[in-house]
């Protein structure tokens, strides 16, 4: 992500990126990933358009969430980002963002592209850069994308729907035995 925010400063696009949370949970010390996206950011001069407040309660997530107008969720192309579904993309759907994700697996059945958000080619840059730079561009797109989003997973993550669906697996699960 930081790679991609040096592409659009180079390409003269005006933004912010905040980025919550750090690898070290066991303290407030910088882990290896925070001085790396430090480092991507000094050398393409982002560090004034960087925001970094580290871990937060989850009871202000949302109002962190009211920030900004594009959720990207770069997870790189590896075993366990294929197979687990996060959480943060249907925050990010309810509260309206644009939502932008890689194409693993797990994000990409959750994230329709052109219809609930963008999808952009896992572990390429550039395309990342590509998709953040239409939606800085589009504040039309990035309202429908939102607005979509949000109906998205009203209509199909729900708790009654999610238990409505496991309910129904275990029972065929149950038959096959």
């Amino acid at each position: 992500l930081a790679r991609a925010c040096a592409i659009l400063a180079e390409r003269g696009l005006d933004f912010r990126l905040m980025l919550i949370g750090n690898e070290n949970v066991s303290g407030t010390e910088k882990g290896p990933i925070t001085e790396a996206i430090e480092r991507v950011s000094s050398e393409h001069g982002l560090s004034s358009k960087l925001i970094m407040p580290g871990r937060i309660p989850h009871e202000q997530v949302e109002s962190h969430y009211s920030l900004i107008d594009i959720a990207p969720f770069p997870r790189k192309p590896q075993p366990v980002t294929e197979m687990v579904s996060p959480m943060k993309p249907l925050e990010a759907f309810a509260m309206q963002k644009a939502v932008v994700a890689s194409s693993v697996n797990a994000l990409s059945e959750m994230v329709q592209h052109e219809t609930t958000g963008l999808v952009f080619e896992k572990g390429s840059v550039e395309s990342l850069a590509d998709c953040l730079e239409r939606l800085i561009k589009d504040p039309a797109l990035r309202q429908r994308l939102g607005s979509e989003g949000r109906k998205w997973v009203e209509r199909e993550r729900t708790w009654e729907k999610t238990a409505s669906r496991a309910n129904t697996r275990i029972s065929e699960l149950i038959e096959a035995l």
